[in-house]
């Protein structure tokens, strides 16, 4: 039985945390070097063996205490702080397996504080394998 969806190091994402419909894995993505398309139109590939996965989890609005949680749960994990890294299980959908990989979280991610409330917006982080 699969406890939850996505691990980043040790730390277990609660299921609870994740919006409804809020996990998206896009598992094996396939990676080309240098395709082409030839002057008859076919394309060709050159696929590595190395593949990706690409992992969005949308959250739904958390209260103060869950998202420090979280956080703390993340940064917790880091092997590099400046890649904001780990090695992560995720719940493959493609296998219907828990399969593993080295990811960095994305950058780019943001958050927004609904301040009457001391809740976060609901918020999306997005987890690409490297």
């Amino acid at each position: 039985m699969i406890n939850y969806c996505f691990k980043f190091g040790e730390y277990e994402i609660p299921n609870s945390y994740i919006a409804e419909n809020g996990y998206e894995c896009a598992p094996h993505q396939r990676q080309d070097v240098e395709p082409f398309t030839d002057a008859r139109g076919v394309t060709h590939r050159n696929v590595v063996e190395h593949t990706k996965s690409d992992i969005n989890i949308t959250f739904r609005s958390l209260k103060w205490t869950e998202f420090t949680d979280l956080i703390e749960g993340l940064t917790s994990n880091y092997i590099n702080e400046g890649e904001r890294d780990a090695i992560c299980s995720y719940l493959d959908l493609e296998n219907m397996q828990v399969d593993s990989g080295h990811f960095y979280l994305d950058p780019s991610a943001k958050f927004k504080v609904k301040r009457l409330n001391d809740k976060m917006d609901a918020f999306t982080l997005h987890f690409v394998e490297y």
